[in-house]
């Protein structure tokens, strides 16, 4: 009995309520006889005759706009007992009358504009301690422009308190700012009215003010794979720039799919702001979107926008170029041709071509040594010789006395060379000195035996 009496109560006082938000938003006054006429449209208005058909006598056809004389310009043409208007504008709305003789005969109102929709409104908070904001959006575009208005009445026996709202003609809304204080969990009913010269609407909206908060998606949502792990991907996000708190916390939710699953996989209540998926499916491409909602009261927000991720996949691995294969049959008088199917490796391996091509380059670089090494074995005695002379022309000049070795066939000489002091004037028996000695190591040189023999081995038994 007494929940009855109660939701009579409650029933009684929200039907009072109602009725007087809607003596708040009253109607604009029209006069009779009027005709509500979209933007753009074309209309032809018409003079009706006194009695019977009068038209073509010579009475006198007048056109009055609100009671002033009407003529004929671009947009509009007075043709007697007709009045054409092309392409209505806001300009266009009014009071037409038409006069025969002097005599009033046809009256008709014009109002151009749209009428605002049924409005549909919402109140919510992005963050716990900040104001109250309720909002409208139209869904066609109002004309003439609207005005708005917030009726707004707190708790059970509180006043109703006005608040003038602002209209957006880009975004076709309407939005209203209600002051909140934090902490207040009291009971609001509020009214928006939205009217302008050709009609109005309004919406009530009740709610308790700690359950309407809803925060703005998370923003940097990432995803990717996981090194060397093909089933994990790992999602992470910020929060919004307008939660601006640190005393009220978010939690969040995720979900994700692949482009061949019809349903969600759904993560709720995560407090960090990442999540690290360990059942993902290998080589797929998933969408992620994430949510976010106070810690304990309020609503969730709007979902963020889609991200996509591929879970880690192991690299390629490398296939080796296939090569002819190398196998000869002996049978038959030659080569069989390598099959096209035959399966190789890019490691290169040693041909018989190849170890033939080593072998004559190693042979060529010994031969060259052997040659080089049996050059200098057989030349060695004459090369010792002309470096003697070198080192006597030397010595002919820093000591007087030149002490030469000369060898002959059976038996060895010892020729000491007196070189007189050498002096500015008298240089003619050191030059005569000097081309002893030549002459001397010159005949205790062996003549050139001629070509050389590889296989004589008494080149290598020259006496040294």
């Amino acid at each position: 009995m007494r929940a009855v009496v109660i939701c009579y109560v409650f029933s009684t006082w929200t039907s009072v309520i109602e009725g007087f938000f809607e003596n708040t938003c009253p109607q604009p006054v029209q006069f009779t006889n009027t005709q509500l006429v979209a933007p753009g449209t074309n209309m032809t208005l018409d003079c009706a005759p006194v009695s019977g058909d009068a038209r073509g006598n010579l009475s006198t056809t007048k056109w009055k706009l609100n009671g002033r004389p009407m003529k004929s310009n671009v947009q509009r043409t007075v043709d007697g007992d007709r009045v054409y208007i092309f392409s209505t504008r806001l300009n266009d709305s009014g009071s037409y009358s038409c006069f025969r003789d002097g005599g009033l005969v046809f009256t008709q109102n014009i109002s151009v504009g749209v009428i605002p929709s049924t409005v549909s409104m919402t109140c919510y908070q992005k963050v716990p301690n900040n104001n109250i904001r309720c909002e409208w959006i139209s869904q066609n575009k109002i004309t003439p422009l609207p005005k708005c208005w917030l009726s707004v009445k707190k708790g059970m026996i509180g006043n109703i308190t006005r608040y003038n709202c602002s209209y957006s003609t880009a975004k076709q809304k309407c939005f209203c700012i209600l002051p909140h204080i934090e902490g207040d969990h009291d009971f609001y009913m509020v009214s928006l009215c939205v009217s302008n010269s050709v009609g109005s609407t309004s919406d009530q909206f009740s709610f308790h003010a700690d359950k309407i908060v809803k925060p703005d998606p998370p923003i940097n949502v990432s995803v990717q794979g996981v090194n060397k792990n093909t089933r994990h991907l790992y999602i992470q996000w910020s929060k919004p720039t307008s939660w601006k708190t640190v005393f009220y916390q978010l939690i969040y939710e995720v979900r994700y799919k692949t482009k061949i699953q019809y349903s969600f996989i759904e993560h709720s209540h995560i407090k960090e702001r990442s999540l690290m998926v360990r059942d993902a499916l290998p080589g797929f491409t998933y969408m992620v979107q994430v949510r976010a909602r106070d810690e304990f009261n309020g609503n969730w927000s709007e979902w963020s926008q889609e991200v996509y991720g591929t879970t880690w996949t192991d690299p390629k691995i490398l296939v080796k170029t296939p090569l002819p294969s190398t196998e000869y049959k002996m049978d038959g008088s030659g080569m069989d041709e390598p099959s096209d199917n035959v399966q190789a490796s890019v490691d290169t391996y040693a041909t018989p071509s190849s170890s033939i091509s080593l072998w004559i380059v190693a042979g060529s670089l010994l031969a060259t040594l052997i040659t080089f090494f049996l050059f200098l074995a057989r030349f060695n005695k004459k090369l010792r010789a002309k470096l003697l002379k070198l080192i006597g022309s030397s010595a002919s000049t820093l000591n007087p006395t030149i002490r030469v070795i000369t060898v002959d066939k059976a038996e060895y000489r010892e020729i000491a060379v007196e070189s007189p002091p050498t002096s500015p004037v008298d240089t003619q028996p050191a030059e005569d000195a000097a081309l002893k000695v030549e002459e001397a190591l010159d005949s205790s040189i062996t003549e050139s035996p001629g070509p050389i023999h590889v296989m004589n081995m008494g080149y290598f038994l020259v006496p040294r």
